[in-house]
């Protein structure tokens, strides 16, 4: 095959839909681009032509963003065309190999990083600069201009600006450098400050330092200065004309700048970061051809999934690239690693794609399907929802209407109310919805100027939050500006907060105060702050302060927050001033939970930092239901590395993968997949693989089918490799009233070497036919052939059984049940001569006689009896010759005791004596005592266990206890006490108490909680003995507040027990 021909033709194929790719995208992001510039351009009455110039000149930027999308989905949908017709199987059968197949697409790839990077380095950087220069000066066509943050620009007399931050509304600038950059000098004189104000034509610098160099580049003069004004004049109007951010440079003329700052000494991690990234990013589109192939060609599947897997593809690539560069800019990373990193990853994946490719496609076969819908169903469930809102109720004593920009003020002694947020003002200006005439009925937002609100009705405040500014939009939010919190009717202020944001669509916490002490770590307050994005997406802010320990502090965002899922990223960190054992350092973690009709799916990862190990903790969860069938899969992996002692270390990880439903018309299935490893620091790894398959079905004609299957294999560098297998066949019918039964049985539950036999019971098989007429005898007979392991017997067994049941009413108050059994089992053993029996009876009388109304008396009288024992243990028997007599009074639903004993004619010893009492004293109070006593011993067989359980209104008590009658101590106590009284100054008690004097440490619970309601708030104290630690909370009924933790016994408690179990 002429392989010139065949470069050409891949080419053209992918050409095609990358210029269209190109196009689209294109004119997708300059039209987004124009519409978010199209307010500010109509408020400016920019001409055509102007604008006409900005999007030419962002044209440049826009096209070199495009290509490695464009590249990505012009591959997918190329190749993947080429493999669905088979015209990539007829090129390998003609003696193509798959990597001479995809070389011309790799230089394409090579081409188009080479172009891209060429691009952003000699015309990218001059077009964005223009656009930029276009805007600016159109912003600043009747102002002063404003610096940038993290923008270079060139001022007057030479000199050139930088600032970290800059705050618009207050004029404040954060981390300021000046360059004074003279002609005849090679270095330039520097002015770092950490602060200053924007005033006219000045700059206003606050704590700074000036430093000067010689030829050398060495510190002549370094002057420190409290404050320092820097005249700008009017000149400060051609700025924006010179300023330039990353994006506006060259990756030669940015490593210029970088150079520079060094020099100085200032910190430029940030534009490192942006630097290598210049180098890194143009690589994307060769990276995209690399990992769209192998998944091109190993799916044909219709163009739709190409496009979601290009959407997959490049939302991955970019969420990468965005942690990666903000983990570089905060020094998490080094910045050459933070701009490399994506491409090294995504580098990574492609090369396994590629040369795994045949076990991938088997699993990307399998979970396209899945994940492309999840993909376009986690995408339609983020779309947001309407929320009612509540009325606004205000009243004032002046009002007054501006038609013209549908706005209504109101003034002087405003009170209202919005929900349960109670509302004063001096001043407040409503916007309302254009078009509407109901003026108080169409609220779109309230503005208070400034504001007071409180949860408690204004006669008794209590407490309230005095904001300079309130805006309150109904249905969606309150959002208050420079606010402090005060009690007791404003004489006490107790916080303040720059901003504070409530959410009005769902039951949301804003803060939470708690203040206690702990005995290993000293006092402590912890608070939590809870706040909400503008997209809706909420998150927690936690900093703490222990004495001892010191301070630890962190935040949980959610990225996903809707009813059926939610997904959030936690970090927390801490110090350990005092190097307390088991303590971390600090914990990041990611969870996902989704939940619908009929799938839930949960992904959580956890890593942990100590000073001497790490851990870590992943698992995934997926399982659905619907109707009869259900399937599940698990995913986990643990470990555990430590420093410096390695052998310590361990490492877990495994799947376990179960479904279950109904096909065909009724065929039951199950099956059952896990696998496990386990990796030894010294021994190495170890794996373990269980595989299971049940099958029943029913015939129309009665037959009932079965099938059970299972196997696995075991094996570690310390043992050989084992393994296993077995299961059964059933089947069974009836006719009439006879009955047949099939089985065949191997049963193998432990692994062994291949040469070794690791069967421990088999049926090969059993035959069982059964005849149950009317009346009070059934009959069996069964052969059956079985091997036991245990007993090293092989022998065929011929059984033969009847039984006789009948239930007599002797008197009204008196009936006599019998039950008698006569077998018979003949055997014919394996390398034995002869035949053995086997004849057994099993005798059961039992007489009940209702003496009153309120006491039965009980008999039971079991005698077995046993001819020839059998060669095998699992049919073995026993005699029998035991009496058993019970005694229970009953009265009413109140009271219930019972007596219980017997006697064993065989070994002529007692049964326990056992007592047991069930009394209600009350409503609502049941109380239980029991016991058990040997009388062949003369001692007690069992603790005397008490347990009681009351429960009211407000009234709670449960308590358990076990006491040892014969060396007369208590060995477990348990106790738990809660009052409540509700209202707007009610009582909340808990005392909870596990005492276990088997353990050490005997307490294993202890614990009290009080709250005390005090009209519109709550304070809340609670006490750990096991974690000694108390906390106090402070709560207002706007944000309630969470649960206090206590610690938990992870024994059951004796009152959440039955009397059985406890006996």
């Amino acid at each position: 095959m002429d392989v010139k021909l065949m470069d050409k033709y891949i080419l053209k194929e992918v050409s095609y839909p990358f210029l269209l790719g190109v196009f689209i995208i294109t004119i997708i992001l300059v039209g987004s681009y124009f519409f978010h510039l199209a307010d500010l351009i109509i408020v400016k009455n920019v001409p055509f032509s102007l604008v006409f110039r900005l999007l030419l000149y962002r044209l440049p930027g826009v096209m070199v963003e495009t290509f490695p999308i464009a590249v990505l989905f012009a591959t997918m949908t190329a190749i993947n065309r080429l493999n669905r017709e088979n015209e990539i199987t007829a090129l390998r059968m003609g003696g193509v190999s798959i990597f001479r197949l995809v070389l011309p697409l790799f230089i394409l790839g090579l081409l188009i990083s080479s172009f891209t990077f060429l691009l952003n380095e000699n015309i990218v950087p001059w077009t964005n600069h223009q656009a930029q220069n276009i805007i600016r000066q159109t912003i600043l066509k009747d102002a002063m201009p404003d610096p940038e943050s993290e923008v270079f620009f060139q001022g007057p007399r030479g000199r050139l600006f930088y600032v970290s931050s800059y705050n618009q509304s207050s004029g404040e600038l954060k981390n300021i450098v000046i360059y004074q950059l003279a002609s005849e000098a090679e270095f330039p004189e520097v002015i770092t400050a950490v602060d200053g104000l924007v005033e006219d034509n000045a700059w206003l610098l606050n704590t700074g330092i000036i430093h000067q160099y010689n030829q050398g580049g060495e510190i002549i003069l370094e002057s420190k200065f409290n404050q320092m004004e820097i005249e700008l004049t009017d000149q400060m109007r051609e700025v924006m004309g010179t300023q330039k951010s990353t994006a506006e440079m060259s990756r030669g003329e940015l490593g210029r700048r970088i150079e520079l700052f060094r020099r100085s000494g200032i910190g430029v991690n940030s534009l490192l970061v942006d630097y290598h990234l210049k180098l890194a990013e143009p690589l994307a589109a060769l990276l995209f051809i690399l990992i769209s192939l192998p998944l091109s060609l190993s799916s044909k599947e219709s163009s739709t999934w190409n496009f979601i897997l290009t959407i997959i593809i490049v939302f991955l690539y970019y969420v990468v690239l965005s942690f990666s560069r903000s983990f570089g800019r905060n020094e998490v990373l080094s910045p050459l690693l933070a701009a490399w990193l994506p491409n090294l990853i995504f580098l990574f994946l492609a090369l396994i794609l590629m040369l795994w490719r045949d076990f991938w496609q088997r699993i990307l076969n399998k979970s396209l399907a899945v994940f492309g819908i999840t993909a376009v169903v986690a995408f339609l469930i983020l779309l947001p929802g309407s929320v009612r809102a509540e009325e606004l109720f205000l009243s004032g004593e002046s009002l007054s209407y501006d038609q013209a920009n549908n706005l209504l003020e109101i003034s002087t002694n405003i009170s209202g109310r919005y929900g349960k947020y109670h509302i004063r003002s001096d001043r407040i200006e409503i916007q309302l919805k254009d078009g509407e005439r109901q003026l108080l009925d169409q609220i779109a937002k309230a503005e208070l100027e400034p504001g007071i609100i409180s949860g408690c009705d204004f006669d008794q405040p209590h407490y309230f939050f005095d904001a300079k500014r309130v805006i309150i939009k109904p249905g969606d939010y309150i959002k208050l500006y420079g606010v402090s919190f005060k009690e007791l009717n404003g004489r006490l202020p107790l916080f303040y907060w720059p901003y504070l944001y409530i959410p009005l669509d769902r039951e949301q916490q804003n803060f939470f105060p708690a203040v206690g002490y702990h005995q290993r770590r000293g006092w402590f307050v912890k608070t939590k702050y809870f706040y909400n994005t503008r997209f809706n997406l909420p998150g927690n802010l936690y900093l703490d302060r222990y004495s001892i320990s010191g301070y630890g502090g962190g935040i949980k965002q959610y990225v996903i927050y809707e009813a059926d899922q939610q997904a959030y990223l936690y970090y927390y960190t801490q110090e350990n001033r005092t190097d307390l054992s088991g303590l971390f350092n600090w914990e990041a973690e990611y969870n996902h939970l989704y939940q619908s009709d009929n799938w839930d799916a949960e992904f959580n990862y956890l890593y942990q930092d100590y000073d001497e190990k790490t851990e870590i903790e992943a698992e995934l969860d997926l399982r659905r239901r619907k109707d009869r069938s259900y399937s599940r899969i698990e995913l986990d992996y643990d470990k555990i590395d430590y420093f410096e002692a390695d052998f310590r270390d361990s490492e877990e990880y495994g799947l376990d993968f179960y479904q279950r439903d109904v096909i065909l018309g009724g065929l039951n299935y199950i099956i059952d997949y896990q696998l496990d490893f386990d990796k030894d620091p010294e021994l190495g790894l170890s794996r373990e693989e269980n595989r299971r398959l049940d099958l029943g079905y029913r015939f129309e004609s009665g037959w009932n089918l079965g099938l059970e299957y299972y196997d696995g294999e075991k094996e570690s560098p310390e043992q050989p490799f084992l393994s296993r297998w077995g299961g059964e066949v059933s089947a069974e019918k009836l006719f009439g009233d006879f009955r047949l039964d099939i089985l065949v049985e191997r049963y193998a539950p432990s692994f062994a070497e291949e040469d070794e036999d690791e069967v421990r019971f088999s049926r090969l098989p059993e035959i069982e036919l059964s005849y149950n007429p009317r009346g009070s005898f059934d009959y069996l007979l069964a052969y059956g052939n079985y091997y036991e392991d245990i007993s090293d017997t092989e022998a065929q067994r011929f059984k033969a059984q009847g039984r006789y049941r009948n239930t007599l009413n002797v008197f009204s108050n008196t009936y006599f049940r019998q039950n008698h059994l006569l077998a018979a089992n003949t055997y014919l053993v394996e390398g034995f001569d002869g035949y053995k029996n086997q004849i057994y009876s099993e005798n059961n009388l039992r007489l009940v006689n209702n003496l009153t109304d309120k006491l039965r008396l009980t008999n039971v009288y079991q005698y077995d009896q046993l001819w020839y024992e059998s060669p095998f243990r699992f049919d073995s028997k026993e005699e029998k010759d035991l009496l058993q007599s019970s005694l229970r009074y009953s009265l009413r639903d109140n009271y219930d005791f019972r007596f219980s004993s017997g006697y064993d004619f065989l070994t002529e010893l007692y049964s326990p004596l056992e007592a047991r009492l069930e009394y209600y004293p009350v409503k609502n109070w049941q109380l239980n005592l029991a016991t058990s006593y040997d009388l062949n011993e003369k001692l007690y067989d069992d603790n005397l266990i008490l347990r009681s359980i009351y429960q009211s209104k407000r009234f709670e008590h449960k308590l358990g206890m076990r006491y040892d009658l014969n060396n007369s101590e208590l060995k477990r106590l348990d106790n738990r006490l809660v009052f409540e009284i509700s209202g707007d100054y009610g009582w909340y008690i808990e005392a909870n108490l596990s005492l276990d004097y088997d353990y050490e440490e005997w307490i294993r619970e202890g614990n009290i909680q009080l709250k005390k309601n005090f009209h519109c708030r709550e304070l809340a104290f609670s006490y750990d003995y096991v974690r000694e630690e108390f906390t106090l909370q402070y709560s207002i009924n706007l944000f309630p507040s969470q649960p206090i933790g206590i610690t938990k016994s992870d024994d059951d408690m004796i009152f959440d027990l039955g009397i059985e179990e406890l006996l």
